[in-house]
């Protein structure tokens, strides 16, 4: 219902109730609202023979099954293509090679104090074993 008419309805009986001039500008402005009140009786029972249609309407739905889906079979791959999935999957393995080290250097880097103080320790007595029979600069060698 248009709510400008519903406006001009509520304009006019206002000037109506005020109305206090000549017989002839009270009859128009009842002219005016005859004809305003007969739009929104007609727009209003537009809306009412709308409303019992759609109440009285009904929807019919086919549904037919279609055969099931069977995709294409897919295409050979070309020569291109085995090769750009090939250097594909040879990059992938690269990078989780370069993962797999980089992940190796942080297991091990808490310890590296221990390996190094192990490795000093071991070196140190090599050394002390391995040059304790050996003559150094300015000792003699002894004789069995």
């Amino acid at each position: 219902m248009g709510s400008t008419s519903k406006i001009e309805e509520q304009r006019l009986v206002k000037l109506l109730e005020e109305a206090v001039g000549k017989l002839e500008e009270i009859l128009k402005v009842e002219e005016q609202l005859t004809r305003v009140r007969e739009e929104i009786e007609l727009m209003q029972g537009q809306l009412n023979q709308w409303a019992n249609l759609v109440a009285l309407s009904t929807v019919t739905v086919t549904l037919h099954e279609r055969k099931p889906f069977a995709p294409p079979a897919p295409a050979a791959p070309t020569f291109a293509m085995r090769v750009s999935r090939t250097f594909q999957g040879s990059l992938g393995q690269l990078i989780e090679f370069g993962e797999g080290l980089v992940l190796l250097v942080v297991a091990v880097a808490p310890w590296l104090p221990v390996i190094l103080v192990a490795l000093v320790v071991v070196l140190w007595f090599v050394r002390r074993v391995l040059f304790r029979h050996q003559p150094g600069p300015g000792r003699r060698a002894d004789v069995v």
